[in-house]
């Protein structure tokens, strides 16, 4: 008793034919003859349950746009943390005092008062504003400053 298998189609890639081969070669076809016993095997590359992703070119320029927006907040990240890092210790690292604003203070006249001679005063200034976090140079009566020492 025979039977006949079918195994699934395959392209065969092109060959060169020799002349002897010629239109009478025996070519081996899509069935196959077979005894009794015969237990197939399969070949074939197993097919995955759901297609692979496909993005137009929609897609493509979105998931492009938000990989640059996550590299540039990245970037951003770590340099203001090696910014902060790296940044000088404030100014207050030697002992300070305490003043109260009276009127007719300026920030020069205070720095003056507590420079040592000899000393630039622009420094100090410049470490009064530090020290207290002024965004200006601008005092009000009554305001609560830290100097250096």
């Amino acid at each position: 008793m025979s039977s006949l298998a079918a195994h699934p189609a395959r392209p065969t890639p092109l060959r060169a034919v020799p002349a002897d081969e010629g239109r009478h070669a025996r070519r081996r076809g899509h069935l196959q003859l077979v005894g009794p016993g015969y237990t197939p095997t399969t070949d074939a590359v197993p097919v995955s349950a759901t297609p692979p992703l496909r993005l137009t070119r929609r897609g493509r320029r979105l998931v492009a746009a938000a990989g640059m927006i996550v590299g540039t907040a990245a970037s951003v990240g770590v340099g203001a943390w090696a910014g902060h890092v790296a940044s000088p210790p404030p100014a207050s690292a030697g002992a300070v005092q305490g003043v109260t604003v009276e009127p007719g203070d300026t920030l020069w006249a205070l720095a003056a008062s507590v420079s040592e001679p000899g000393q630039d005063v622009r420094t100090t200034v410049a470490d009064i504003v530090a020290l207290n976090g002024l965004g200006s140079d601008d005092l009000v009566v009554g305001q609560r400053l830290r100097l250096p020492a």
